[in-house]
This record gives C-alpha cells, sequence and structure tokens, in this order.
C-alpha cells in the first residue's frame, strides 16, 4: 500500500502542485514577440490579461477566488460577459 500512495504523490500530487506555483506567477514576457503586426486586448473588468485568462462573468478571476471555483462556469450575460466577447468585438471593429 505504501508504493501505491507514494507513486501516487508522485505522478499526481506534485505535478498539481508545480502547476498551480506556476499559475500563480504571472510574467512580464510576451509570447512570440516578433509574430504580430499590432496588440490588440481588452480584459475589461478583470484589468489585466492574467486575470481575464482566468475570469468569470461576475469580473473575479481564479486567483481572487483563491482557486475555490467549479472547473467550468455558464452565467446568463451578454455576449461581453466573457473575455472571449470582448476578443469577438474587438475582431470586429479591426
Amino acid at each position: 500500500m505504501d508504493i501505491i500512495l507514494w507513486v501516487w504523490v508522485k505522478l499526481v500530487i506534485l505535478p498539481m502542485v508545480l502547476f498551480m506555483v506556476i499559475l500563480d506567477s504571472p510574467s512580464k514576457k510576451r509570447e512570440l514577440p516578433h509574430s504580430w503586426d499590432e496588440f490588440v486586448y481588452d480584459s475589461g473588468k478583470w484589468k489585466t490579461g492574467w486575470n481575464a485568462f482566468f475570469g468569470y462573468a461576475d469580473g473575479e478571476n481564479l486567483q481572487s477566488k483563491n482557486r475555490q471555483v467549479k472547473p467550468y462556469e455558464s452565467a446568463e450575460v451578454k455576449d461581453d460577459g466573457y473575455p472571449d466577447g470582448l476578443t469577438t468585438n474587438l475582431a470586429y471593429k479591426n
């Protein structure tokens, strides 16, 4: 039984902890910095791209809710109630 627990901790728990540490460390480095002609983004009520990436309809995000969230959300909101709606609006403008 001890070996099963050891394997479970090594294969499941440690990677999850590492992933959570990475999620808490936003970077200032842009991905693919020379790949785009312009940088267009609207983070809306989430205020930063990092928060919007993990955003919920009420303006909160994964970090502000201390990770006490469901793995999905489907709120009755307007199209711009989620970050992808804001991105769609930007696509229409350009």
